[in-house]
This record gives C-alpha cells, sequence and structure tokens, in this order.
C-alpha cells in the first residue's frame, strides 16, 4: 500500500512541475516578469503568454530591448548548438506583429499587447514582407546571433509565423507579464502535495 502511495505523490509531483514545463528561464525587470518560452509557432507562444497573464514582449526602449537580448539570446544560443551543432535560423519572439498583412495595404505593425510603443529595432533592409508559399512574414523576431548576417545579433526581422514549430525558424518566445510573478497557488499546492507525501510514504516504507 505504501508504494501506491508513494507512487500517487512522485506523480502529484510531476504533474506539477509539468505544469510550468514550457518555462525555461525567468528574469525579473522594472517591475515585470519574463519568460522564456521553448520553442513553438509565435501563435502558440502567443496563446502560452495568455495563459501566465501577459503577451509577447512589448519593447518600448533601447534599454529594454538590449536587456531581453543579453537576457536570453544565449540560452537559445546554447540549446541550439547543443541540438543542431549551431544556432542557425535561431530567433526569440516578440510581440510586435503584422497579422493582417494580407487586408491591411498599409502594412502596418502593432503589438500584440495592444501598448503603443513606437520603439523598432529593424535589421537594415527589415521588415522585407517576403511570402514564403502561402506563409507571409508577418510576426516578428529577434536575432539570437550573426548567423543571417555580420552584425544581426540583436536586431529584429519579420518571419513566418507557420502552422508547425521549425518549419522556418528555430524561434522562442519571451513572455513580458506586468508584474513580478510567482508560481501559481494550484502548482505550489500540487507540488508541496507531492514532495511531502512521496518523502513521508518513503520513510514509512523503510
Amino acid at each position: 500500500m505504501y508504494k501506491r502511495i508513494f507512487v500517487a505523490g512522485v506523480l502529484i509531483f510531476v504533474l506539477a512541475v509539468a505544469s510550468q514545463a514550457n518555462i525555461i528561464q525567468t528574469e525579473y525587470y522594472n517591475g515585470h516578469t519574463y519568460y522564456l518560452l521553448e520553442q513553438s509557432t509565435w501563435t502558440d507562444a502567443e496563446a502560452e503568454a495568455v495563459t501566465l497573464g501577459g503577451h509577447l514582449a512589448t519593447i518600448n526602449d533601447a534599454g529594454e530591448d538590449a536587456w531581453v537580448f543579453n537576457s536570453f539570446a544565449q540560452t537559445v544560443v546554447d540549446r541550439l548548438t547543443a541540438a543542431n551543432g549551431d544556432a542557425d535560423f535561431g530567433s526569440l519572439w516578440i510581440g510586435y506583429q503584422n497579422l493582417d498583412y494580407a487586408t491591411d495595404p498599409d502594412n502596418i505593425w502593432e503589438w500584440i499587447s495592444g501598448e503603443s510603443s513606437s520603439y523598432t529595432n529593424w535589421l537594415n533592409g527589415q521588415p522585407t514582407n517576403s511570402a514564403w508559399d502561402i506563409y507571409a512574414e508577418s510576426v516578428c523576431g529577434v536575432f539570437v546571433s550573426d548567423w543571417y548576417q555580420a552584425g544581426a545579433s540583436g536586431m529584429w526581422h519579420d518571419i513566418v509565423n507557420p502552422p508547425a514549430s521549425g518549419v522556418y525558424d528555430y524561434a522562442y518566445g519571451v513572455v513580458e507579464v506586468s508584474s513580478i510573478a510567482v508560481p501559481a497557488p494550484g502548482a505550489l499546492l500540487l507540488a508541496g502535495i507531492g514532495t511531502r507525501l512521496a518523502g513521508r510514504f518513503r520513510r514509512m516504507g523503510k
């Protein structure tokens, strides 16, 4: 019986941890919480951002832009290099988008958060607004290295928002939550229960 209860405790703990599994890294800046998510499409990263209480990051000035790059780019470079041998096609998703590209003759880019920041940091020649197959380059990423050209690191470019991860770019979402966030109470409770059950019944089973 103790073995079954021990296993149940471990499962509760694993479920609690899994609820935060898409978050690779957490950082804090100017009273806000930022999360780096696992590689995904822009749409999936934004959906995850909303569940976390925010949106993909809105960049308000050069200081925030540099901080986001310095905080998260190397993590992406390291992960891609470990998996692929290099960081080619690596980017950070931010919340700048032109998803109505097909119907918007003025090609107006806006922040998905609804904020009105006018700051941009496009690489020279960007956005290109190119179309690949049936997908338009309608969302924004930050180059994590110089894989595109010398001096590209930290600069912005428009990217295709594909229907599946890894079709064109290896991009990781940067989520911004406008407060200092703490783990969800439910996740903390589950983790605590699981840890206590596992420890207690492991001792009782000896």
